[in-house]
């Protein structure tokens, strides 16, 4: 039976968010946090401002919202869709945490969705981790594909975060999230759980070898990240109006980078060689993405037009128009940090780079960038932490990866001790101490 078209809706709860809901003719108004006293007073409040109106004075009684939920009763699932909610307001994009901690709830809500929060032990916690262990990971976020020892243990600390938030929130008793941060991380070997070894880095001559496997539209990109240390985001959201021309100086300003929530601004200058670089792009509005992945496609099918040997058949000449009327609908306005990635992974595959284990990811070439300039500024650390946008010189320690050519340099600087070595005399002269322990054995000897 249905709900008579003039009845004031009553609050609902979706229980995937742990969300206050009611649904009036058709469409859906969520009041907040399912039990709490704002859900309940958001409800009222659209029920006189939307619901009364458009009812008229049929009816004026408005139903009692439901109780607050018990402490004890919140589930799993919906301390995860509450913190999920919070972790996307805090860390907006381009930051990766929120897709970090998804991946780290959809797996524990695979175990443990329906386990009350009050009884998520620290054997609880360890079900988990071991849930993450297991070999043959079908069904998981990435497959099949083990996750490696870190993998593991920033996602178990993923979860000790969210009890520690349902503290906050008066949503977990506070003695379960002191259980909780008794179980340890896993340690290197243990249980047989692999480490993958470290990131491949990205040399110059690597660079070189992938640049001629890549689109006129992707190359650039990796040019202008070569020559400006720049990360990933910062890159692939570059718009023409960002860009202040001040003389023969260009700045760069983002709108969104990584510091960005802690108040900080960043500046980038694009070198001369830079300028070059980005002229050709430069031709379209202000609010326009300098690198569009559709711009990119067009060229690639240009490109394989012309070196067409067949004729092309009719079938295929409407499937191209209808492509044409299409064209774009799938793709953003701009490329991604995962497809600008892609774009590169398949430019080492085709340089042969992957079959020699050298592939590596774009956010090497800011490593690679800021180690180029570590090492031709005799090791001015400031003046390269300002370029890339480093708040503290030791950030830009860990981003700086000297080879061998860089340590026999600092060991040859040792050569000049060898002087200062054989300038020293081969026994110390006798000091104090040493002339009061000779005149003590001297006493022995007269006492015998």
């Amino acid at each position: 039976m249905t709900r008579p078209r003039n009845e004031i809706p009553k609050l609902r709860r979706h229980k995937a968010k742990n969300r206050a809901f009611f649904q009036f003719r058709g469409k859906r108004y969520y009041t907040g946090r399912w039990g709490s006293k704002d859900a309940e007073q958001e409800y009222r409040k659209l029920i006189a401002e939307v619901v009364l109106p458009a009812l008229g004075e049929e009816t004026t009684t408005i139903p009692a919202a439901p109780t607050n939920v018990a402490r004890e009763q919140i589930l799993v699932e919906d301390l995860a869709a509450e913190f999920l909610d919070y972790v996307v307001q805090r860390h907006p994009p381009p930051s990766r945490e929120a897709d970090n901690v998804g991946y780290a709830v959809k797996e524990l809500l695979e175990v443990h969705a329906r386990t009350r929060v009050a009884d998520f032990t620290p054997s609880a916690l360890l079900a988990y981790r071991a849930h993450l262990m297991r070999p043959n990971r079908a069904g998981g976020v990435q497959g099949k594909r083990q996750l490696c020892r870190r993998s593991i243990n920033r996602r178990v600390d993923s979860v000790r975060k969210m009890f520690k938030w349902g503290v906050s929130r008066e949503m977990v008793p506070v003695a379960v999230w002191q259980a909780l941060t008794t179980v340890e991380g896993l340690r290197r070997g243990q249980f047989g759980i692999i480490d993958r070894p470290p990131v491949q880095d990205a040399t110059i001559e690597d660079v070189r070898a992938v640049l001629p496997h890549l689109s006129r539209v992707v190359r650039t990109m990796l040019r202008v990240q070569c020559l400006t240390g720049m990360r990933s985001g910062e890159l692939v959201t570059m718009r023409k109006g960002d860009i202040s021309i001040e003389g023969d100086r260009w700045f760069y300003r983002p709108r969104r980078h990584k510091t960005q929530h802690h108040g900080k601004s960043r500046e980038i200058e694009l070198l001369p060689v830079v300028q070059r670089e980005l002229t050709p792009f430069m031709l379209r509005p202000d609010e326009a993405f300098l690198f569009s992945p559709r711009e990119a496609e067009a060229e690639s099918h240009a490109e394989q037009a012309a070196l067409r040997k067949t004729p092309v058949q009719p079938s295929q000449q409407a499937r191209h128009e209808r492509a044409l009327r299409n064209e774009g609908q799938h793709m953003n306005d701009h490329y991604a940090t995962d497809s600008y990635g892609r774009a590169i992974a398949r430019g080492c595959k085709r340089a042969g780079l992957t079959a020699k284990g050298r592939a590596w990811s774009p956010h090497r070439i800011r490593h690679a960038a800021t180690t180029w300039m570590v090492t031709h500024t005799d090791g001015d650390l400031p003046s390269v932490a300002k370029a890339v946008g480093h708040s503290s010189t030791k950030t830009t320690e860990r981003y700086t990866h000297l080879g061998r050519d860089q340590a026999a340099k600092a060991l040859k600087s040792l050569e000049a001790l060898d002087v200062l070595l054989d300038a020293l005399p081969t026994t110390p002269p006798p000091g104090p101490a040493r002339a009061e322990s000779a005149h003590r054995g001297a006493d022995k000897k007269s006492a015998k």
